[in-house]
């Protein structure tokens, strides 16, 4: 199974917009990929979705925060981060994601800021925005119907598990079609990540241009 490290804005931006941030978050969900954190990380991402700019839109969509922060904490897998003085970001809060997919050895960086994404490649870990992310997992995202995230977030099983604690129906058809999906992806890793690092590539000369 492939490793990402999600930038806190796609979180952000995923619950209260959907689309393509909140389809990263239900491939997360669905099993394609494992959420790496650390414990700064989750503290910045409390801090945030606590904002009160935010509360009148998560009231409105009946986002529970501390729940969805719990269900958060249970899909992560907590690592060590590795500090690297050597990064120059405009953002300092943006250090710590680079070091916690550097710790972690995660085999992507999804992050839907500027500043992470023109480095393009750290360490070998490609930095992707999520729709550049979601080319790789085209085939699992785009030929499941039941991984079909819609623009408003509302028809997203992760979302729903996080608002109300549900659990997705046929768990166990399910839990072996993700099996079966996990061994697909492990077979073609080698190819998703070269063809991660030629898109981190563009990335990078298109921000140079």
């Amino acid at each position: 199974m492939i490793s990402v490290v999600v930038d806190n804005n796609v979180f952000v931006s995923a619950f209260l917009r959907g689309g393509k941030p909140l389809a990263v978050l239900d491939a997360v969900g669905f099993g394609y990929g494992e959420l790496l954190s650390t414990d700064a990380i989750m503290q910045q991402l409390e801090q945030v979705l606590k904002r009160p700019k935010f509360q009148p839109d998560f009231a409105q969509r009946g986002i529970d925060i501390f729940h969805l922060l719990n269900r958060y904490q249970r899909l992560a897998r907590y690592v060590t981060p590795t500090i690297i003085p050597e990064i120059i970001v405009r953002d300092e809060e943006d250090k710590r994601f680079i070091e916690c997919a550097v710790g972690g050895k995660a085999d992507y960086l999804i992050s839907g800021g500027q500043d992470l994404t023109t480095i393009g490649i750290f360490r070998g870990i490609p930095i992707l925005p999520p729709a550049q992310f979601l080319i790789i997992l085209n085939p699992p995202l785009e030929h499941d119907p039941d991984a079909t995230v819609d623009q408003s977030g509302k028809g997203s099983v992760l979302l729903g598990q996080m608002i109300v604690g549900g659990k997705r129906a046929n768990s166990s058809q399910g839990h072996q079609q993700r099996q079966h999906d996990q061994h697909d992806q492990q077979t073609n890793d080698d190819q998703r990540r070269a063809h991660a690092e030629i898109i981190a590539k563009t990335v990078i000369a298109r921000a140079h241009h």
